[in-house]
């Protein structure tokens, strides 16, 4: 009799024991949970600068072939965390390049405006989460240029839809701030032109853009 209460006791005391050690584990994980949720999660504000390479926009057949050089630039970005996992988003960023062609004189300013889609690889309780993106939006390219034979500067604006395919990483170094680094590629076709005030179709081949991105979030 007293070997098998003294059993019971200790099978007691191990089973209190396990219960401790799980009730105190539970809240550890729920608040480790918790702070992966709040770095992914809610508003967030993004604040960049870009560097976004030179772009073509050709067609042989006509004889179009207008090309501009490598510039930077910078960003904004508003979007919503709706679980660990997804991130709604819009963004608008600029970047200066020069015109290549001899017959265009000019800084252009090179515009693209999206909505996009973001999964976040959020793995466990990192700081650092990758993610992969996808958006669709528009993109234009203006300056007011100057052409041999034109005596006065004019307006020139190429524009066209696109889709996008990007990828990335955001670390945080406190529970509000992320560093965000990442590049994304666009594509379609700058098959719009407004020259002098006058709009014109414009047969194009397709031109891709990639655009190097760095800089902050923040999580109010």
């Amino acid at each position: 009799m007293y070997r098998r209460m003294k059993r019971a006791a200790m099978a007691l005391v191990i089973a209190a024991a396990g219960t401790v050690t799980i009730s105190s584990i539970l809240p550890a994980q729920r608040a480790a949970a918790e702070s992966q949720d709040s770095r992914t999660r809610g508003l967030v504000f993004g604040l960049n600068t870009i560097t976004a390479q030179g772009i073509a926009i050709t067609n042989d057949e006509i004889g179009i072939n207008f090309r501009t050089g490598s510039g930077t630039g910078a960003g904004v970005m508003v979007g919503w965390g709706v679980n660990r996992f997804l991130t709604t988003y819009v963004s608008i960023d600029v970047a200066k390049q020069k015109s290549t062609v001899e017959d265009f004189e000019g800084d252009f300013g090179l515009v693209h405006g999206e909505f996009g889609l973001r999964g976040n690889l959020a793995m466990g309780r990192s700081s650092t989460v990758p993610y992969v993106s996808v958006a669709a939006g528009a993109r234009a390219l203006a300056a007011k240029v100057t052409e041999p034979g034109v005596d006065e500067p004019y307006s020139m604006t190429w524009s066209g839809n696109l889709v996008s395919v990007g990828a990335g990483v955001e670390h945080s170094f406190s529970r509000s701030t992320a560093l965000d680094a990442g590049v994304s590629i666009g594509f379609g076709k700058f098959d719009k032109i407004k020259a002098d005030g006058e709009e014109l179709p414009l047969p194009v081949d397709p031109t891709r853009s990639i655009r190097f991105r760095a800089g902050v979030t923040w999580r109010p």
